[in-house]
């Protein structure tokens, strides 16, 4: 509210520490690099999973607290009777990258 009602600015750390961005990074292509890397470890994640938690935030962010937890709920049906479901613990236990299906 601070920010918002005085128009303050305050230096990336400051900012990074209360939570505003993630990384701080000292170049552009540095800024990038981190892009790429966040981007591949979001691809390598089973993607109904992803899409359903994705979804969830949003609907949480549009519909408050209340109503986003059973909109979440409701996203993740999918999610936990798929076949992704049951192959990402059976590739943990056997200590090997998920092969996701997407269904």
């Amino acid at each position: 509210m601070e920010l918002v009602l005085t128009g303050e600015t305050l230096p990336i750390e400051r900012l990074a520490e209360h939570g505003f961005l993630n990384y701080p990074e000292d170049t552009p292509d540095a800024v990038r690099a981190r892009a790429l890397k966040l981007a591949q470890a979001i691809a390598e994640g089973a993607p109904l999973s992803v899409m359903a938690a994705k979804a969830s935030v949003l609907a949480a962010m549009e519909l408050g607290y209340e109503r986003g937890v059973i909109e979440a709920d409701r996203l993740h049906v999918e999610v936990y009777v798929s076949q992704d479901a049951i192959e990402g613990p059976k590739a943990f236990a056997e200590k090997r990258k998920p092969v996701w299906q997407g269904r």
